[in-house]
């Protein structure tokens, strides 16, 4: 088994199943939060259970931005987030410049 590998100069390798269709790399770890809060119009925030290192590094607790249109629900499931809830997610860098948000 082999742990920890990474491309030349140590930079993440990120594997094309972790692209979206919309061409957004997708980090190659899924990470756990709660949702703080979402807003009926679609997007909210969510606090990360642990540290988080890429795309940028932020400590425990930190809030990331979450919009609807990155949600992925049960069949017949309402689109949305409540505060509260416990989440997995993957992080991803957006073309916005928002520094990063979740999927």
């Amino acid at each position: 088994m082999a742990l920890n590998i990474t491309a030349p100069g140590g930079a993440l390798i990120i594997a094309e199943e972790d692209i979206t269709k919309s061409g957004r790399k997708l980090s190659p770890f899924t990470l756990t939060g709660t949702v703080a809060w979402f807003h009926k119009a679609g997007y909210g925030f969510i606090n990360i259970d642990t540290m988080m290192e890429w795309p940028q590094r932020l400590p425990a607790g930190s809030q990331i931005y979450v919009s609807r249109e990155d949600l992925t629900v049960a069949e017949d499931s309402i689109c949305s987030l409540e505060p509260g809830m416990q989440v997995r997610f993957k992080v991803f860098k957006p073309l916005s410049g928002r520094d990063v948000a979740a999927a």
